[in-house]
């Protein structure tokens, strides 16, 4: 079971159709079924006789989720659609989807004060429920702020883990766990750009990460030196960025003509803390415990130095490796002391951890993400007697809600 966010909106409109009626999808909109409503508008499908739908009419859905919507003028991220879908071969029916959007909803930070409709898709191989929240907060004493989407990613993931036990799903590793099957945080938010001139495609990715898996794995309790010279076995070049203390504080990728930055292709296992447990520190001139789990690659400065500097100047080759001695480390002077800038190298292919040195022809590019955020601070001032009126029929459609729910048998206790 994985989640999925895609771009914010400032209206319900057109995801409504989108969702309901298939305006503009991707596959045949057919089998659908209503999951579940936090609104007065009920179900919009019609059905006849032979319980296909004959009539989908989502205005009134359209109407009251605009209608809070509208209570923030402050935003145009009024909107959150997302995505829950199940692996090929699992099923669950339209009652047990209802208990998952709402605990999934919950864990994102939705609660009686929300409205948001769902509906289940039957017509792929993967069964999935497209969610339409409004992020409004209907509370005038909050001033209909929005609800927070900070660390949606992992909250939405951690309810993921516990629906599929509670429900007998096949579990989904998340990426921390693995190298990448749940979704990172860039699929998750629907968000990635494409540089025009290079597609970082998925499978660029699962091939880099596969030899990445193999070269640490086969590093696992062994020396820093090793894990990088099974980078080079495994078909992958390690890039080591050092800085003018002669230390090693980041580390980047190269496979098939492209570079990347560890922590883009998969942050929680591929950086050099994450692979080292250990950070350079700037007080104590040298590397420190970050007192974090690491992948158990030992790294000591005096018998690692010769190859983590080796991968700093240039791509190095087997006979490289196996031609390194065990000198020591030499005392490196700051060449910012010396020449007031810091020490570049000559390496001729990368010039900076991810980034291609700018006269190399088809020069290797990062994904960069677009991180979307809304402000809810109060910026006007709300008339006294609206107030009132708000704060009142905010009470009767909170008490309302509940009602609805408990009358459909919707239990809340989904732990």
């Amino acid at each position: 079971m994985i989640h999925r966010k895609l771009s914010y909106r400032n209206s319900s409109g057109k995801t409504l159709r989108y969702i309901y009626r298939g305006d503009g999808h991707e596959h045949a909109v057919v089998d659908i079924h209503h999951v579940a409503s936090q609104s007065f508008a009920q179900d919009p499908i019609v059905r006849g006789a032979d319980g296909l739908p004959v009539e989908i009419n989502t205005d009134l859905l359209e109407f009251e989720l605009d209608s809070l919507a509208d209570k923030n003028q402050r935003s145009d991220l009024r909107f959150a659609h997302y995505i829950i879908s199940l692996p090929k071969n699992e099923k669950l029916p339209t009652e047990q989807w209802e208990h998952v959007v709402r605990y999934y909803l919950a864990a994102l930070g939705y609660d009686d004060q929300s409205k948001w409709t769902a509906v289940l898709h039957n017509d792929t191989d993967n069964q999935h429920v497209h969610i339409l929240a409004c992020r409004v907060v209907n509370n005038p004493e909050l001033g209909y702020r929005l609800i927070s989407d900070s660390n949606d990613h992992d909250r939405g993931m951690a309810a993921m883990r516990d629906l599929e036990r509670f429900f007998g799903l096949k579990v989904t590793p998340s990426p921390a766990e693995t190298w990448g099957v749940d979704l990172g945080v860039a699929a998750y938010k629907g968000l990635q750009k494409r540089d025009a001139s290079f597609v970082m495609d998925d499978s660029w990715i699962t091939r880099i990460r596969t030899r990445l898996a193999h070269a640490v794995e086969q590093s696992r309790g062994s020396s820093f030196s090793s894990f990088l010279q099974n980078c080079r076995r495994n078909g992958v070049d390690p890039i080591i960025k050092m800085n003018p203390d002669g230390y090693p504080v980041g580390i980047s990728y190269g496979f098939e003509g492209r570079y990347l930055s560890g922590s883009k292709i998969k942050s929680t296992r591929l950086t050099l803390p994450a692979l080292i447990g250990q950070k350079y520190c700037s007080q104590q001139k040298r590397m420190m415990p970050t007192g974090r789990s690491s992948e158990g690659i030992r790294y000591d400065h005096v018998r690692d130095y010769p190859a983590a500097k080796l991968c700093a100047d240039r791509t190095p080759t087997n006979k490289d490796f196996a031609e390194l001695g065990q000198a020591p480390a030499p005392v490196v002077v700051s060449r910012k002391a010396q020449s007031g800038g810091l020490e570049t190298g000559n390496r001729s292919v990368v010039k900076a951890e991810g980034v291609a040195s700018r006269n190399i022809a088809g020069a290797p590019l990062s994904a960069s993400f677009a991180m979307l955020s809304g402000k809810s601070g109060i910026d006007e001032l709300v008339n006294l007697g609206n107030l009132y009126v708000d704060l009142a029929l905010n009470a009767a459609q909170a008490k309302a809600m509940r009602r609805l729910r408990d009358f459909g048998g919707v239990g809340t206790d989904h732990s």
